[in-house]
């Protein structure tokens, strides 16, 4: 086997094996959406059944916050690797550039302004923490407004605490959903650690 012939061959196992990383990304991120509304839905009813303590209401918070800063970590993860197998990768695998072809595709959508806004909207979007998070800060207040309300500043501080939560969930959902944007920047990152000379990539630390 030559050496170009082997060069190519582990190039390929590399991007397969992260092709297999990223399918399996969105694997998890899929399968965590489901367990997190299917889990979100069973409790709601269970406090509605059992007609529990108005503040037990916030407790779909405890499963939302912590779901959706691990589905951002998925996509984050994603979008590194994708910038790594359009700068290393695919240039030098021939007939392979999914990845690249994907980015410069979007680019020109961009571009041209031709992608509609209900598409843009929705395309590559993540809105159900965001729309629980609502459900959840709406059932609360409508479930609090069924008793007598004494003002005090427990009261307040209850009322501000699924405002808060919602907030940061929307917060997360817009920065989670702008990573697609944010593969150009990893891209350019990439491009300059292999440009560095190899000398400087194996530069051990001085003691």
């Amino acid at each position: 086997m030559s050496l170009v012939a082997a060069d190519n061959t582990m190039l390929f196992n590399e991007y397969k094996m992260l092709r297999d990383e990223i399918l399996q990304l969105i694997s998890l991120q899929n399968t965590l959406v489901t367990f997190t509304v299917t889990s979100y839905v069973i409790l709601v009813g269970s406090l509605y059944s059992l007609d529990s303590n108005v503040y037990l209401f916030l407790l779909p918070f405890v499963i939302l916050i912590p779901m959706i800063t691990r589905v951002a970590y998925y996509r984050r993860s994603l979008i590194q690797k994708s910038a790594y197998m359009i700068v290393f990768l695919e240039p030098y695998i021939p007939e392979i550039n999914w990845e690249t072809r994907h980015r410069d595709v979007w680019k020109e959508l961009d571009k041209r302004k031709k992608e509609k806004f209900p598409n843009r909207f929705f395309t590559q979007r993540n809105y159900e923490f965001s729309i629980l998070g609502l459900i959840t800060t709406i059932i609360f207040y409508i479930r609090y407004l069924e008793n007598p309300i004494c003002i005090t500043i427990t009261t307040v501080l209850s009322l501000l605490f699924p405002l808060i939560c919602l907030a940061f969930i929307i917060w997360v959902t817009y920065k989670t959903n702008r990573l697609s944007a944010t593969r150009e920047e990893w891209v350019e990152e990439f491009k300059k650690l292999k440009e560095k000379p190899q000398e400087e990539h194996e530069k051990q630390p001085e003691e």
